[in-house]
């Protein structure tokens, strides 16, 4: 039965005027009489509830329809280094040791972890007037010593466009990775000492492609929430790629709508495909074997 609370009570009436009920509520099976007009209106409660329940069923329609917008990719892991399409825009230039990396191995410009900043780069799209479909990126762990523990995790990546310090974020995905996933990245002396690390390339392939415009540049930006974590993302301190930058976002695992400049790149691919005129049907990457699904 719905709920009449906060209405109005009924307005008294100016002088010559009757008192009368606000529109459409009423003491339910009863006649609302004008005084004025000693007039019998019959009251009808249905189109009194048919109001709020409208009300209640748009806002859950926009409750699902936010939620809706975090889609669920999937991440894999290979020792490998990626083919690149004719379109993939990439730097395959990482560090030797980690004064080479992004700002000479600033573990806030570097790291992946929860009491850090998530890590990302720019770039900028090709020539083809239809744009692109951006598919997948690509991270890749350093090969140096490092420090790693890496628990069951929850990634979110985001698609972003900057503007100066500012970072428009036009989708977001997730992609849980379990712990014990072949091919993951491990911990190391259970995150307690230094050590080797993997080299893995950790490349997140998108459930709903993100359509680009040629000739602009976007950003991609990873982090694994505020479960305990870290893991050292590859780059280099040298501007091997010119058509973008590393950055950071955030603090503590989550990103924010600002980013912090990073001298250098990181290791990374953007997987893209063009786009044709009439809206650039995406094709199916080809399935990895080390996956793991949300």
């Amino acid at each position: 039965m719905p709920s009449f609370a906060g209405l109005r009570r009924p307005s008294p009436g100016r002088r010559g005027v009757g008192v009368r009920w606000p529109l459409g509520f009423g003491p339910a099976g009863r006649s609302v009489i004008d005084l004025t007009k000693m007039k019998i209106m019959k009251f009808t409660p249905i189109a009194a509830a048919a109001a709020p329940l409208r009300a209640c069923s748009r806002a859950i329609g926009v409750a699902f329809s936010l939620a809706a917008a975090v889609h669920a990719g999937q991440v894999s892991f290979s020792t490998k280094t990626p083919t690149l399409g004719p379109n993939d825009i990439a730097n395959l230039t990482g560090a030797n040791d980690h004064t080479d990396n992004v700002s000479e191995g600033d573990q806030n410009a570097t790291y992946i972890a929860d009491d850090r900043p998530i890590q990302g780069q720019t770039f900028t799209t090709g020539t083809n007037s239809a744009g692109y479909q951006l598919r997948a990126v690509t991270l890749r762990e350093v090969k140096h010593d490092t420090y790693a523990l890496v628990p069951d995790l929850k990634y979110t990546v985001r698609i972003t466009k900057p503007s100066s310090n500012a970072l428009e974020v036009l989708a977001t995905e997730t992609a849980e990775a379990a712990a014990q996933i072949p091919g993951n990245i491990t911990s190391i002396a259970a995150g307690a000492e230094m050590g080797s690390g993997s080299g893995r390339f950790v490349t997140f392939a998108l459930e709903k492609p993100v359509m680009l415009k040629p000739n602009t540049i976007y950003g991609f930006d990873l982090g694994g929430g505020t479960e305990r974590h870290y893991w050292q993302t590859d780059g280099t301190a040298s501007n091997v790629y010119p058509g973008g930058e590393a950055y950071s976002s955030g603090q503590a695992g989550v990103g924010s709508l600002t980013r912090t400049s990073r001298r250098g790149d990181r290791v990374f691919v953007v997987a893209l495909t063009p786009a044709n005129a009439r809206g650039g049907r995406q094709a199916k990457a080809a399935p990895e074997k080390e996956t793991s699904k949300q």
